[in-house]
């Protein structure tokens, strides 16, 4: 990330009797904290971490970060190396890829998601068909195995629930704590989860919250106005859901059974309305990642006029921290970002098991470590490298995702930019700032030497 995945995809709470086992978990809870979070889009890709942001879950078991690309034809699959680099595994599997053959997926309509679902600490995709719910387990050779059966829920035909990405929303985290995915959907009507089984599938929960969802009933939430994300609020090591409705800040803390329940209280700023902050989504993201060490998630909102922190208290609510860093934000004294140029992520990158934050400029890469009083301080060195401007490799949210996870398994998040030539990966200096690594895999990329990928066609995930 539960990671963001921020982000390791191990999550490590069970216990275990071997010391060797214990000493996995200890490291693996490590690399959680260490990628803390992510865009909205990726948020809630991924499974749950002590951090409070989704986990990056690795395909092969190897606690670093592996490319998970939907192609056209189907998955392809780059594993990474204790390098930095990647190494595109053999086969593809033929389904959820945009081609008739390959299940005719589309991003309109069928989201595709990474996480573990089996509790094998591997990522698994977790894909929305139009007819239901679909799996492909992840394999230690970086290769995936489609799960047979289907939940019939969560689509987008109507005997599959009628489901839109306009309206409703589907993550994933572990909300009953078992240490496997969970479904969490906003239907119109309210909240409907699904928990994750060590065969791979899915069994939907009885019980639905009628809360976060666009039915006038359920509150009336809208994805244009009404951010919903998942993180560990109160530090139980289950899924919570975050919702930014218009008039400030709701929770709804998970239950081991598989439910939610609402917190009473509200935090009045990063809603839409003018009282809560006139917040909205075209300008003002708000990412969850913990920011002070407290293993708890807490709100990281960019203002017009710079950085907001809210942080996660024991009792599911949120205590916003005095002061802001007037930087990554829209207003011009702030930086004049924008989200259509320049995304801004949150990640451990030093290694501190803090969220920092990673904003993209026009210029190049600007990172603001996070402490524990829950405030940010700006570095003063720049990477000349995955920015908007030509100086800077003219890089465009349109063809051009960046993302943040932790490729060569140091606990620090690195930078994984898919260029038009291909993967682009940079990791992080505490002295300096980020370097970019020598080589390029020559895959994932816009242009047709590199395959010919679109952000509009072709999602690119990382599984951590």
């Amino acid at each position: 990330m539960f990671t963001p995945k921020r982000i390791s995809c191990k999550t490590g709470h069970e216990s275990q009797l071997a010391a060797g086992k214990r000493q996995h978990l200890r490291r693996s809870a490590k690399r959680k904290l260490a990628l803390t979070s992510v865009v909205p889009a990726l948020a809630s890709l991924l499974p749950f971490s002590l951090s409070g942001a989704p986990a990056f879950a690795d395909v092969n078991g190897d606690n670093r970060a592996d490319i998970v690309g939907f192609s056209s034809k189907g998955v392809i699959v780059a594993t990474g190396n204790a390098n930095g680099t990647f190494t595109q595994v053999s086969g593809r599997l033929d389904n959820f890829g945009a081609h008739p053959d390959a299940g005719g997926w589309t991003t309109a309509k069928h989201p595709r998601l990474l996480g573990d679902v089996n509790g094998d600490k591997r990522a698994d995709i977790v894909g929305f068909s139009s007819k239901g719910v679909m799996v492909a387990t992840g394999n230690a050779n970086g290769t995936f195995t489609l799960v047979s059966g289907r939940l019939d829920n969560f689509g987008a035909d109507p005997s599959a629930g009628g489901w839109t990405t306009e309206e409703h929303p589907r993550l994933l985290g572990d909300v009953n704590g078992d240490n496997r995915a969970d479904i969490v959907g906003f239907s119109s009507k309210g909240v409907i989860v699904a928990t994750g089984n060590a065969n791979g599938t899915f069994t939907q929960v009885s019980g639905r919250l009628d809360n976060f969802g666009a039915h006038p009933d359920a509150g009336g939430w809208t994805t244009a106005k009404h951010p919903r994300l998942l993180g560990d609020v109160n530090g139980d090591k289950r899924a919570d859901i975050v919702g930014f409705s218009s008039k400030g800040v709701m929770v709804a803390t998970g239950n081991a059974n598989g439910t939610f329940t609402l917190v009473s209280g509200r935090l009045d700023n990063f809603g839409a309305d003018p009282s809560a902050g006139g917040w909205t989504t075209e300008e003002h993201p708000r990412l969850l990642g913990d920011v002070n060490g407290d293993n708890r998630a807490d709100i990281v909102g960019f203002s017009s006029k710079g950085v907001i922190v809210a942080t996660g208290n024991a009792n599911g609510t949120f205590t916003q921290v005095s002061g802001r860093l007037d930087n990554f934000g829209a207003h011009p004294d702030a930086g004049g970002w924008t989200t259509a140029k320049h995304p801004r992520l949150l990640g451990d990158v030093n290694g501190d098991k803090r969220a920092d934050i990673v904003g993209f400029s026009s210029k190049g890469v600007m990172v603001a470590n996070g402490h524990t009083d829950g405030t940010f301080t700006l570095r003063p060195q720049r990477l000349d490298n995955f920015g908007a401007d030509p100086s800077a490799g003219g890089w465009t949210t349109e063809e051009h995702p960046r993302l943040l996870c932790d490729v060569n398994g140091d606990n620090r998040a690195d930078i994984v930019g898919f260029s038009s030539k291909g993967v682009i990966v940079a990791t992080y200096d505490t002295n300096t700032t980020f370097v970019v690594r020598p080589g390029r895999l020559d895959n994932f990329g816009a242009h047709p030497d590199a395959g010919g990928w679109t952000t509009a066609a072709h999602p690119r995930l990382l599984a951590d």
